[in-house]
């Protein structure tokens, strides 16, 4: 596992990228120009590592632009086909409830059109065979068990949100509260 150190700017990755791989490079720039701000540092390191096809985990908290890294996969995944083979990649992208679920569905949706996002939860189920789909992590645990064969296809999964409970027992005067 590479560490990334965030003090240092990653800048000088895509020029050696601009040279090693001109296509890349033309993916991420066609990337970036989408958004009106710079990227942070570890969107930047995040989106090189995705380049080079690393698995990436990113730490960061709520509401720092975790989703853009998403949807720089998303991106790479609907505009870059390295062979026959890959021309129906897909990604999933899951959340630990329904309601993110659903609410990702619908900025997904208006993002990259209707006709390529899906979307399955416990009670929903609608366009499942799209190249981005949106699902609770229950619903990708379930298809992960049962071995199944739409996997085969999937280029990336993000797992986002991950909620880490602790048990704690705290003993008072010799009795467990």
């Amino acid at each position: 596992m590479n560490r990334v150190d965030l003090s240092q700017s990653p800048d000088h990755l895509f020029a050696d990228l601009e040279s090693d791989d001109p296509t890349l490079f033309e993916l991420y720039q066609g990337f970036k120009i989408r958004y009106p701000f710079e990227l942070d540092l570890f969107q930047k390191y995040a989106v090189y590592g995705l380049l080079k096809g690393e698995n990436v985990l990113v730490t960061v908290p709520t509401s720092c632009g975790k989703t853009v890294i998403a949807e720089y996969a998303i991106y790479e995944c609907f505009n870059l086909v390295f062979d026959s083979s890959q021309s129906q990649s897909r990604v999933i992208y899951t959340s630990p409830i329904k309601t993110l679920s659903n609410q990702k569905y619908s900025e997904f949706k208006s993002k990259f059109g209707a006709e390529d996002v899906g979307i399955i939860t416990g009670d929903v189920k609608f366009n499942p065979d799209a190249r981005l789909v949106i699902m609770t992590t229950e619903i990708l645990r379930d298809l992960v068990l049962k071995r199944d064969p739409i996997l085969e296809q999937v280029k990336t999964v993000f797992l986002m949100k991950f909620i880490i409970l602790t048990m704690k027992i705290v003993v008072m005067f010799g009795r467990s509260v």
